[in-house]
C-alpha cells in the first residue's frame, strides 16, 4: 500500500478497519542502484523539484515481503504481473 495510512503490504483487504491487520513495511531501493526506467522517472521527479515523489518511487522500484507468508518479492514486478 502506498497511502495515506503509509507504505505498507498487508493480507488485510479492508486494512483501515481493522487495527490489528499485520503490516509490513517495504524495503525501498537505493536511488544509487536505480537504472533505466526507475532512474529516469526518480530523477526527473527531483529536477521537477517533487522529492516525496522520487522518495516514493524509490518503494515502486524496492521490495516488499507478504504479509501472510513472508516472501519477499519485487513491488515492481508484481505490479507489472497484475497490472502490465
Amino acid at each position: 500500500m502506498l497511502g495515506e495510512d503509509g507504505l505498507f503490504s498487508t493480507t488485510d483487504a479492508m486494512y483501515m478497519k481493522q487495527s490489528a491487520a499485520r503490516k509490513v513495511p517495504p524495503q525501498p531501493q537505493s536511488p544509487r542502484v536505480l537504472d533505466g526506467l526507475a532512474r529516469t522517472l526518480h530523477s526527473r521527479a527531483l529536477t521537477d523539484g517533487r522529492p516525496g515523489v522520487a522518495h516514493k518511487l524509490t518503494y515502486v522500484f524496492g521490495n516488499a515481503q507478504c504479509a501472510g507468508c513472508d516472501a519477499v518479492f519485487s513491488v515492481e514486478e508484481a505490479i507489472t504481473t497484475r497490472w502490465g
